[in-house]
Parts: C-alpha cells; structure tokens; sequence
C-alpha cells in the first residue's frame, strides 16, 4: 500500500481503525428520532440511512448532540448512536412528541454541572431518558417494533440489565400516566379549589412537568448534594418503600416492623401526617396525589392499584449503584484478600470513580 498522510486518511478509515481498537460495549446512548415516509417502512432498513433526507435529519441531530458536548466539555470524535425510525404519519409525529419530550428533560433542566464527572452522568442520564421516552412512546401508542424484542433496537445496543430497568420504570410511568388520566378532573377540582393555577393545555405536559420534578429531587439528592455523608443505598430503599406504603395507605404495626421502620420512622400516623404536609408542598406531584388518594378506594382502584404494584414490583431500577458525595460519584467495590496464610475473604468498600469516553465516544466508568 502507497505512504499516505493523515490528511489523506478519510473519516470512515479513522472510524474503522477505532473500532479496531476499542470495543462497542452494550450501554446507553444517543437514540436520534427520524420521521421518514410510511412507504419507506416496505423497503430494508439498511438502505434507510443513505437516502439525502434522512441523512440530513440524522446529521442535524448529531450537530445538537455535539453542541450538548461542548456544554458539558465532553470531548470525543464521534458519538455512538441508533436512530429510531418512525413513520411520517400522525400517529409517528405524535409519538415523537411524547419520545422527545421525556428525551429532552435532563438537557432543559437548567443544570450545571459541577465537574466533569457530574457532566458525564448528566449526558447518561440524558441517554436514559430518550430511551425511557421511545419505550414509553412504544406502550402508549405503538407505531413502532417494539424496541425490547429479540431482535429489537434496544436489545442489539443496550445492557440487559439497562432493558430490565427500562422496563420497570416504564411501566410505573404509563401506570402514573394511566392513573391520571382517569383521574385528571379530580385534579383540576382540586386546582381550581385551592386557587391553584393549571397551566397545562394537555395530559403529556402535566406528566411531563412530574417527570421533571423527579429527575430535579434526584439530582439534588445525588451529585448536587451538600451532605457531607451519603445517602446510602440501604436509606433510599427504605425510604421507596415507606413512600410505597403511604400511597397504598398500608399502616406498618409498629417497631417491631424492623424493614419498614429501621430508619426510626415512628408511627405509621405520624409518619402519613408528616408525608401528607411534605405533599403540600411537593410541586405537581404532591397536588395530583393529594386529589387523587381520596378516590383511591372507589372511582380510582383499579389504576391506584396498577400504579402502586409496577412501583413495587420496580422499586429496585429507581437505586442505582453510585453514591455521590461532595459531587463526586463512588461504587461498592468487592476484592478478595490475597494473603495465603488466611481464607479468602470477599469485602466490599466504598471507591470513587471517574467518567471517561472510549475511542468510539462510548461514556463508560473506572475505579480511581
């Protein structure tokens, strides 16, 4: 082969000796939502990419996913990507408004990041909840193969823990969705009761409003955090199943109840009359269970139930494997002692870690 300088070497040569030299590990990442015309959906995917209009759908999406890079000073050549083909038709653009609109919740968030690393997981977060929105979009309406099939987009590109957890959260969200649709005039009765204005024109902003107060509280109580101690694993799964507890009204008896009440919780009364008054003042989430909880038992059983089983069955997705302090991110790490002249021991303790990108742009975590 003749000696050709760098210049001479094009992108898909680089691209190729990259993936030459680093693997494409199964993990989040960037899902591009392209409408192309509903005949297309007749003809083989592999083609889909080449045609000019869809490429330039693809390319100006890329050029706001780098531009989210350079706000979080991710530096990498290329980002991994599998664009999401909908059908141009009214029911693919009205799955692409309910995907985009959870996809873009961390990036709208107005949050700055403290150090690269929180930058890092801020964008992994971002690739979370694209994919949250697609699955959710997917259960909601169709359109699409279902992503989380053997031989679905999902399947070919993500973890099978990442699809699991998917799964989970996506159903609590459609069961949240559902419940409240069933039940949004008590909302608003209760809105217009406490002089409380209802700006939303439609069900998918509410949800998308709650949706955003959530991720909000999770960041403040993970990388944002001010406590100079972690909130460890073992606390944030109390903590979900008393919350699971208060929203199916299930009175735990007393101390003795050691699973619900180790954190010192007290009475099942007072801890509801203090969840009642944190609900007050909780945002819209507070206002639409507090109108929602009185129909519980009657007009509303059968969502209210729905809703808090998926929560229960997939409370374990909401408790991530990081815990975060001083805005820095740390995991349980296991090692067992080498010393010959004891048994092997297994422990576990706390150890930082740090973001990284690999050669293909993958974000991807190391022990320090």
């Amino acid at each position: 082969m003749p000696y050709r300088n760098s210049s001479e070497i094009t992108e898909k040569e680089l691209y190729a000796f990259a993936e030459s030299m680093s693997e494409h590990p199964k993990t989040l990442l960037e899902m591009p939502l392209v409408l192309i015309p509903e005949p297309l959906f007749q003809t083989a995917r592999e083609f889909w990419r080449g045609i000019p209009r869809v490429q330039s759908i693809l390319d100006r999406w890329l050029e706001g996913a780098k531009e989210d890079d350079q706000c979080l000073r991710i530096e990498r050549r290329w980002i991994p990507h599998a664009e999401i083909y909908i059908p141009d038709t009214d029911e693919g653009k009205e799955f692409f408004k309910v995907a985009n609109a959870f996809g873009h919740i961390p990036i709208d968030a107005g949050i700055v990041p403290r150090n690269q690393n929180q930058g890092y997981w801020l964008k992994t977060l971002h690739y979370l909840y694209q994919a949250k929105g697609i699955l959710f979009a997917y259960k909601l309406l169709g359109v699409i193969p279902n992503p989380t099939d053997k031989e679905g987009l999902f399947t070919q590109h993500l973890s099978p823990r990442n699809i699991h957890n998917l799964e989970r959260i996506t159903d609590v969200a459609i069961a949240q969705y559902d419940l409240i649709r069933q039940g949004e005039r008590f909302v608003k009765q209760r809105a217009a009761e406490h002089r409380i204005p209802y700006p939303f024109d439609n069900l998918l902003d509410l949800v998308i409003e709650i949706e955003k107060q959530s991720f909000l509280e999770a960041w403040e109580q993970g990388p944002n955090s001010k406590e100079s101690a972690w909130t460890t694993i073992e606390n944030q799964q109390d903590n979900l199943a008393v919350h699971i507890r208060l929203l199916k009204q299930s009175p735990w008896l007393d101390q003795r109840d050691k699973r619900i009440t180790r954190n010192k919780r007290g009475t099942y009364r007072s801890t509801e009359a203090e969840y009642l008054k944190f609900l007050e003042h909780h945002g819209w989430y507070g206002h639409v269970i507090l109108a929602l909880r009185l129909h519980q038992a009657w007009e509303l059983a059968d969502p209210w139930k729905k809703y808090t089983d998926f929560l229960t069955q997939g409370k374990a997705a909401y408790i991530g494997d990081f815990y975060w302090q001083g805005g820095e991110p740390y995991r349980d790490r296991e090692t067992t002692a080498n010393d010959p002249s004891i048994k092997p021991q297994k422990t576990r303790r706390r150890q930082r870690v740090e973001g990284t990108t690999n050669l293909l742009g993958y974000i991807l975590w190391y022990w320090t």
